[in-house]
């Protein structure tokens, strides 16, 4: 269709059809287009979710396909320890030859509060790697408090300084942390897009998703425990947990959370068809309205729903093909060509419903409007397109010049002569000269009015 196209117009290059011209104009200057800076275009799932908060992605192309609440605060809960996990894996140098012993004090905050633990015990002697263990399978308290204690130099207020330095770091700005394990705290707050921020870092931290993808870890012996046995609490990774209800063989790691307070949090990566997605979910009821526990875990249910319906949904299509031309701009100095074809730099795919067909994505050209002057060589980048898909960009590529075209010597001196006569010094030299003219015309004329006045002979008179 397109070799179609541009056939025809190449054809007839001068009697162009006036309504392809009026439609480059409408698409130029159509306020709802020229305006766009959009980087994704967002998309309803067909489920109401329970949760307070989402944020749904696709890490391949940074395109956003949910969102919900992504930058509303709520309590982070036992999310909290994927940042613990980050800064003990950045500035511990040997996971397993750290050695650390809990002490009596670090327990003393959980007394009479309902929190997860690894059955760590005061006096114990555990490798930090057992301690990120604990953390990211069974979101351990104590355990966050001990390595917190090592990492911040004795000080655990120390080290929720880092906390806090690397969140803003991350650029997760709306996120405060007051403690490292995610006990309730009034000021302990996060939301679901610093939350993704947070853990997409995490996840490129060698060794980080190879903890958190493990499903049972059995711990050597310590000082005080032998023959300990970790076993992850994220449903979505087992198939006897819960019964298999919620276990989704496509995801991966990556933490799960959940209080009175916060409700429940699951982080959650998903691998499928070449594509990867990240979820974020937050603020999942754990209690209906008068107050009894709901039978369902809604953080797993959803995220399991969610996954299921982008992965039917939507899929990888080809927008642009970089052999096929999109669009042609004015070219001058050429003499048999007046328009250079253009294509995009690179083929150009993208996450777009099943439904959609690639061709009805709208292509809007920037181009010079004054044109290209030759010579050109191919693969000269000359303007770009946007790639519009109801209403909102999901990409832009570079258009460059489609072939080689060579200058010609006599419409270039044509155009030299052409602007040297159109120019402003060639119009100020012309006005000085013209000026000098008048000057010396007047001058001429006033200096031949003041020479001396010509002699009459008297009349003589007749004598009487």
């Amino acid at each position: 269709m397109a070799r179609k196209f541009f056939q025809k117009r190449a054809a007839d290059r001068r009697g162009r059809p006036v309504a392809a011209v009026l439609m480059a104009l409408l698409l130029f200057f159509t306020p709802s287009l020229g305006g766009l800076d959009l980087a994704y275009a967002e998309y309803t799932p067909p489920v109401q979710l329970q949760s307070q908060g989402a944020y749904l992605i696709n890490l391949d192309s940074d395109m956003v396909i949910y969102q919900k609440n992504a930058s509303q605060q709520m309590y982070p809960s036992w999310l909290t320890m994927i940042m613990t996990a980050i800064l003990i894996m950045e500035n511990v140098e040997d996971l397993d030859s750290t050695v650390v012993t809990a002490k009596q004090w670090m327990f003393d905050e959980f007394y009479g509060y309902s929190v997860p633990t690894a059955g760590i015990q005061a006096g114990e002697e555990l490798s930090m790697r057992q301690l990120l263990y604990c953390m990211l399978l069974q979101s351990s308290c104590e355990a966050a408090n001990v390595a917190a204690y090592y990492v911040g130099d004795e000080s655990i207020p120390h080290f929720v300084d880092m906390m806090n330095e690397k969140a803003i770091e991350l650029g997760a700005v709306n996120t405060h942390f007051e403690n490292p394990h995610g006990m309730q705290n009034e000021k302990q707050v996060t939301t679901p897009y610093d939350i993704y921020l947070i853990a997409r870092y995490a996840m490129d931290i060698p060794g980080f998703m190879d903890i958190v993808n493990t499903t049972v870890y059995n711990m050597e012996d310590t000082n005080m425990v032998t023959g300990r046995t970790l076993v992850n609490s994220n449903y979505l990774l087992s198939q006897y947990q819960a019964d298999g209800k919620y276990y989704y063989a496509p995801t991966s790691g990556i933490k799960n959370g959940g209080s009175r307070d916060a409700g429940r949090s699951l982080v959650s990566t998903a691998q499928q068809n070449g594509m990867n997605y990240m979820l974020v979910l937050m603020g999942a009821p754990m209690y209906d309205e008068s107050g009894a526990a709901y039978s369902e875990n809604f953080a797993y249910s959803e995220t399991k729903s969610l996954y299921q319906w982008v992965y039917d949904t939507f899929s990888v299509k080809v927008l642009l093909k970089q052999n096929e031309p999109v669009d042609e701009v004015k070219l001058s100095l050429a003499w048999d060509k007046d328009y250079l074809l253009l294509m995009p730099e690179k083929s150009f795919s993208a996450l777009i419903p099943n439904d959609i067909d690639p061709e009805s994505v709208q292509k809007v050209a920037a181009l010079p409007e004054e044109g290209v002057m030759a010579p050109v060589a191919k693969g000269d980048v000359i303007g770009s397109v946007k790639l519009i898909l109801a209403g909102e960009q999901v990409g832009q590529v570079n258009l460059v010049a489609a072939e080689d075209v060579s200058r010609s010597e006599i419409l270039f001196l044509l155009h030299q002569l052409g602007a040297f006569f159109t120019s402003v010094p060639f119009w100020l030299c012309l006005g000085v000269l013209a000026f000098a003219l008048i000057g010396y015309t007047v001058y001429t004329a006033a200096r031949n009015g003041a020479g001396e006045k010509p002699k009459y002979p008297r009349s003589k008179q007749k004598k009487r």
